[in-house]
């Protein structure tokens, strides 16, 4: 799950306005396991007020988001 300043958006399949509550995409049926802000200075609150509300959820970077997601197109283009 990918979050901005109001809404998420699934990292699989890029479905737009997920509540950051919701435990898997209404589209593809992913589960979200981890969560990536986009601008995590501005967003810090939410980072806490999610940690104690959603234990099960992994905040990641988004920058190593981005980079190990390009990784994985690349490698399966070149297969």
């Amino acid at each position: 799950m990918i979050c901005v300043d109001l809404s998420a958006s699934c990292g699989h399949c890029k479905e737009m306005d997920i509540k950051m509550d919701t435990p898997a995409c209404p589209q593809c049926k992913a589960e979200f396991k981890y969560i990536a802000f986009r601008n995590i200075r501005e967003n810090m609150p939410k980072i806490h007020k999610l940690s104690e509300s959603s234990p099960h959820l992994t905040v990641v970077d988004f920058d190593d988001f981005k980079r190990l997601s390009g990784a994985l197109k690349a490698e399966k283009f070149l297969k």
